[in-house]
């Protein structure tokens, strides 16, 4: 089975190139679904930060206060390190789990959307990479409006994520979603076409 790993900078499109993925047959893993699912209450994220900072993250016993956890990650970078050195290892063996499984299915090619990728340094689990990007101000307006926050904290939460100019040189294939998600569906279709034909070259 080939695996693609779709990764980009915060606000870079990842998770409109996931769906564009999807639609055309290519199944997607999303890193951050697994995230969410693990930090629900009494899972394994959940125990293991209740654990670590007790009484700080989580809100009544119950939910995890991702707004606070934000505000922390972006003020302490120990704070950061600790807690991707809980979310990554589980992150991972979730990802290789189900790509077993479609594996197992005969299902190929078959992808993950990874935000960190390249930071995380998880390039050895994938055939290709393909790494999204859009210029600098569509990226700020896209994380101002999800994370309802200002330019300012956008730029920081760029700032503590490898340059998109060196995600792009490291990727195997790039696609820019600052233009008409028809057009990006086109240079998707492209890239999966490649990769079909790589994979019956060296089936062959």
């Amino acid at each position: 089975m080939i695996k693609i790993g779709i990764t980009g900078s915060m606000g870079s499109g990842k998770s409109a190139v996931s769906k564009i993925f999807t639609d055309i047959g290519v199944p997607v893993v999303s890193a951050d679904d697994i995230v969410n699912s693990l930090r629900s209450p009494g899972n394994v994220v959940w125990q293991q930060i209740r654990s670590a900072w007790p009484g700080k993250y989580i809100k009544n016993d119950r939910e995890i206060d991702t707004g606070k956890l934000r505000e922390d990650i972006l003020k302490d970078s120990d704070f950061k390190k600790k807690l991707e050195d809980i979310i990554h290892p589980l992150v991972r063996t979730e990802i290789e789990k189900i790509f077993s499984v479609w594996e197992s299915e005969g299902i190929s090619p078959a992808a993950a959307e990874v935000p960190l990728l390249f930071e995380a340094g998880w390039e050895n689990i994938f055939d290709i990479i393909v790494s999204t990007y859009a210029s600098q101000d569509i990226l700020i307006e896209r994380i101002k409006k999800k994370l309802n926050s200002d330019k300012k904290e956008a730029l920081l939460w760029l700032s503590m994520q490898l340059d998109q100019e060196e995600k792009k040189r490291r990727a195997d294939y790039t696609v820019d979603t600052g233009k008409d998600i028809k057009k990006t569906k086109v240079d998707i279709e492209k890239i999966i076409k490649r990769i079909k034909e790589r994979e019956k070259y060296e089936n062959f």
